[in-house]
């Protein structure tokens, strides 16, 4: 008897489970409905939202694919918010820190830009997509309305491409009566990939030590008080180039730490440019989040956290089912790929049982409340897909972590489409 009735009490408590967190989310104050997925819509509902980006340094839009189109939008409409009444004017993309500085100066200058040439010939495939064309398309006409100090600057964090750092430095040393013909000429030296994957360990090694010869005449120069931003901005190139070059040797997963420590360490610098307010950071979910699934695995939310405490804010994106953008491992092209039905164990199912289709959780709030603690709290699976899709894997397409100490907040889209890339040949045309 005492069996039956314990039996009927755990199937009772698994029927309410659902309801109870559903009933929480709709009527609790840790809901934001997103009410349009399109940018250029009135941001009512994201003006309920304010709270929960006030006092934010930081904030780092996340995503559980590169290549679904709401989450671009979604990102799209929140910096757009953010820049007009949260002080945001530094954009930083997961992307290459030399070729975003030459797509900045385009968003700075006043003449007209062809932006999907822009990008084609400057980001990776992964960012070369409609979304972003209409996001810089709407900083550009931001910026041209706005004082030179007010503008929107764009920055990448990652140093994944010292060959790309070395050129960007090449060209900005010249404007300087300090650095020596064999400087600049070391630099030339890798200013491709074909040049740096050429290049012996003791003339690597060579390499460093020059970068580390014009590190130190930069930061001579950079750290003065009357130092320009662009001065500074050179001497985060050096450093971003030293970073990509220690990474070179690197092997196995020490590259992976080592990336996300400095693209949280560039994140931080671009912060402390002269005239930068605040900024948000667009990255991948496993970038962003404040901590990792695997223990000795520490994202670059993380050190953000470390170093700047509650005013960086990690944002998540989680989606329920759909097609995206990405590289089918199994078919070995880049295409529009179908999710297979989440796992039963996967957060997206209990997410979508809230009565908005799209909406933002406060997930910092909510985790508080304990009837969310097997939704927040506890470890769970949720999608995670990179550049490429695994089709019926369940490794290769989710994570399992604790959601609270993943974010701070989740950004929930129920049906994903995929991004719309804008490479039409053009792309293999640009090397």
């Amino acid at each position: 008897m005492k069996r039956r009735i314990t039996f009927s009490f755990i199937l009772l408590a698994c029927s309410i489970a659902p309801k109870l967190i559903q009933a929480q989310i709709e009527t609790g104050n840790y809901c934001y409905p997103i009410n349009s997925l399109v940018p250029e819509d009135n941001d009512d509902d994201l003006q309920a939202m304010s709270p929960i980006f006030t006092d934010k340094k930081l904030i780092g839009l996340g995503e559980a694919t590169h290549g679904t189109a709401e989450f671009n939008t979604v990102r799209d409409r929140l910096i757009r918010y953010l820049a007009k009444n949260h002080q945001v004017n530094a954009v930083i993309f997961e992307a290459d820190f030399a070729s975003t500085a030459t797509m900045n100066k385009h968003l700075c200058n006043n003449s007209i830009t062809q932006f999907d040439t822009a990008i084609i010939y400057n980001w990776s495939l992964a960012h070369i997509n409609y979304g972003n064309l209409a996001l810089l398309s709407w900083i550009k006409s931001y910026n041209l309305k706005a004082k030179p100090s007010e503008q929107i600057r764009l920055y990448g964090c990652d140093m994944q491409w010292p060959e790309s750092v070395a050129n960007y430095l090449q060209h900005g040393l010249k404007s300087f009566d300090c650095f020596t013909d064999e400087e600049i000429s070391t630099l030339r030296s890798i200013n491709t990939a074909d040049k740096l994957r050429s290049k012996s360990k003791k003339e690597l090694e060579k390499i460093e030590q020059t970068n580390d010869a014009i590190g130190q005449k930069l930061d001579s120069i950079g750290n003065l008080p009357q130092a320009t931003r662009a001065e500074k901005e050179l001497l985060l190139g050096s450093k971003v180039l030293k970073q990509g070059l220690e990474r070179w040797h690197m092997k196995g997963v020490r590259r992976y730490f080592y990336r996300d420590e400095s693209m949280a360490q560039n994140c931080k610098t671009i912060l402390d440019l002269p005239g930068i307010k605040n900024g948000i950071v667009w990255a991948h979910n496993a970038h962003i989040a404040n901590a990792s699934d695997q223990s000795e695995i520490k994202p670059m939310g993380a050190h953000l956290k470390q170093m700047l405490g509650n005013s960086y804010l990690a944002v998540g994106f989680e989606f329920l089912d759909g097609t995206f953008m990405a590289t089918n491992a199994a078919e070995r092209k880049r295409m529009a790929c179908e999710v297979e039905p989440a796992d039963a164990k996967c957060v997206d199912i209990k997410l979508a049982e809230c009565k908005y289709e799209n909406y933002l959780l406060d997930v910092k709030s909510a985790s508080k409340d304990k009837s969310f603690d097997d939704l927040l709290n506890k470890k769970v699976w949720s999608r995670q897909i990179g550049s490429k899709f695994f089709p019926g894997e369940v490794n290769g397409n989710y994570r399992k972590h604790v959601v609270s100490k993943s974010y701070d907040a989740l950004v929930f889209i129920e049906h994903s489409t995929p991004a719309r890339f804008v490479y039409s040949g053009k792309y293999k045309q640009r090397k």
